[in-house]
């Protein structure tokens, strides 16, 4: 722009040329310009990490609109140089996150699982719930007057139609917590219903039972189940079964399960049992939090 005089003006007040805008450092060390990569690119073991500096990474986005995530590289930090500036990368699994950006070398590093819906975070040794604990399953079937979801008559053997509720592989760790609830309303009063709350590889009522209630043979009887199961080992988890949360307990006041029971492995929750052929029975509610250890 030629303007008489503007020239002056733009260095008195220091308006910024509209050539583009240098930015500096607390040190007055000049801050190259944002350029944008690939995640292959970026993680590459050529890749310069002397030059302080930020970078769009333009595969990994920031946002579920596809907005290219931002770092800056620190060269000073001891050991991961590479840090995230957007509130978090996004991915639609916990396994491809993994397989981009191990917990190992990224710790602290801030993700959203699309498919859980959940936020997490690398400790340096795997994914948790930022702020400790998240919901990672929950749905409600209409009231006690208006059920949306029933097993009606003519049904023995039972498994609620509520999708597949699926824990990832690697997900859940050695003294983590499953607060799991249910809440059901049976009609009719022919024979009692056992009924059971399971959590397995094979996605059936076969899996070891978290909860295993038998729901006394009264009409219109409102159940409600709420289950707290410790993940003891990879393949073991210990739940209060049956048995009540508070008082002296008994035989079925804690539980091992583990048919079907691998962190390594997808699981799934499954909700059924078997009951008299005239009795019906409403799934209202249910839900699983997670407490990371």
């Amino acid at each position: 722009m030629n303007i008489p005089g503007f020239q002056i003006l733009r260095n008195l007040f220091q308006i910024p040329s509209y050539h583009g805008t240098s930015f500096y450092d607390a040190a007055g060390t000049i801050i190259p310009a944002t350029p944008s990569v690939t995640l292959a690119q970026f993680q590459a073991g050529g890749f310069d990490l002397t030059t302080a500096r930020h970078v769009l990474v333009t595969d990994v986005y920031s946002d579920t609109d596809g907005q290219p995530s931002l770092w800056y590289i620190q060269p000073t930090a001891a050991t991961q140089k590479r840090k995230l500036v957007s509130p978090y990368v996004v991915y639609s699994t916990l396994a491809l996150l993994v397989a981009d950006f191990p917990a190992a070398s990224y710790p602290g590093l801030r993700a959203l699982i699309t498919s859980l819906n959940i936020e997490v975070r690398s400790n340096g040794t795997r994914y948790v719930p930022r702020g400790g604990r998240a919901t990672l399953f929950k749905d409600s079937f209409g009231s006690v007057a208006s059920p949306t979801l029933t097993i009606g008559a003519g049904s023995t053997s039972f498994t609620f139609s509520i999708g597949t509720p699926t824990i990832p592989a690697n997900l859940l760790g050695v003294d983590d917590m499953l607060i799991c609830t249910f809440r059901t309303n049976r009609h009719n009063a022919n024979a009692t219903i056992p009924f059971n709350m399971c959590l397995g590889t094979a996605g059936t009522t076969s899996d070891a039972a978290l909860w295993t209630a038998s729901i006394p043979a009264t009409d219109a009887l409102k159940t409600n189940g709420q289950i707290v199961a410790v993940i003891s080992s990879a393949t073991n988890f210990v739940t209060n079964s049956s048995g009540a949360l508070t008082g002296t307990g008994g035989t079925t006041a804690a539980a091992d399960g583990t048919t079907n029971v691998n962190t390594a492995s997808a699981m799934i929750l499954t909700l059924g049992g078997t009951k008299n052929t005239n009795d019906t029975l409403d799934l209202l509610s249910y839900s699983v939090e997670w407490l990371a250890s």
